[in-house]
């Protein structure tokens, strides 16, 4: 019967190592299959950012563009833009709203 019992805990150790050996392998294949989605979700998000920032530099020529040739058209009215702006900016920055101090 000892004989009987140390076979059985043989089978036993040699079948949880088995089922070790192979939790070993499909934790590493998870592993390697979520490093590889992540891989794969950073390069597409770097390549949204930089057709992104493209877009941007575009829309900003454009609207530079735009605002020359607004100036060239009326040079008077965007000089007048431009002090009203630079008033009112200043009037914000100094904390000067009108009040007497």
């Amino acid at each position: 019967m000892p004989m009987e019992n140390a076979g059985n805990l043989r089978e036993d150790l040699d079948s949880l190592k088995g089922d070790l050996n192979q939790l070993r392998g499909d934790v590493v294949g998870m592993a390697q299959n979520m490093f590889g989605r992540g891989k794969s979700e950073l390069h597409a998000a770097r390549d949204r950012a930089t057709h992104a920032v493209g877009d941007l530099g575009e829309r900003g020529k454009q609207v530079l563009s735009d605002v020359q040739h607004q100036v060239e058209q009326r040079p008077m009215a965007a000089l007048g833009a431009a002090l009203g702006v630079g008033f009112v900016l200043g009037m914000l920055l100094t904390g000067n709203h009108g009040h007497k101090r």
